[in-house]
């Protein structure tokens, strides 16, 4: 402001009057909400995806955010294979005693003369390689 525009301001008009201009103030429109919950993970991570906006409203076991999860998703498919393996395994195992099991049955009942001799091989044939389920 130049300075013979300030001291006509000032002789017009006293100093009690003259407001100074202050930075205008952001209206007051922010609502606050009813309650604030802080949440988390128990585990670290970075966030894949948000499934929620600003303002939605929320229920008790929704989820809210997505971690990325990449070497769990290896780590559970890895797991997985592992027990699929070991499954087949004691199938294996189970297959394997049934055919022991049978082969016992089949020479008891031979010895008796109850089934015939090819029976009694087959029952050998299966203990010695079982199927696998």
């Amino acid at each position: 402001m130049n300075r013979k525009i300030r001291t006509l301001l000032l002789a017009a008009f006293p100093l009690s009057q003259v407001a100074l201009a202050a930075p205008p103030q952001p209206p007051g429109c922010l609502i606050e909400p009813f309650s604030v919950s802080d949440v988390g993970s128990p585990v670290v991570g970075v966030i894949e995806a948000i499934h929620v906006e600003r303002g939605d409203r929320v229920s008790a076991g929704q989820p809210l955010a997505t971690l990325r999860a990449d070497v769990e998703r290896v780590s559970v498919s890895v797991a997985h294979g592992r027990a699929q393996g070991l499954g087949e395994l004691r199938a294996a195992e189970a297959n394997a005693e049934l055919a022991r099991q049978k082969l016992a049955r089949a020479k008891d009942l031979a010895d008796q003369q109850f089934i015939s001799s090819q029976a009694l091989e087959q029952a050998r044939a299966e203990a010695r390689s079982p199927r696998t389920a």
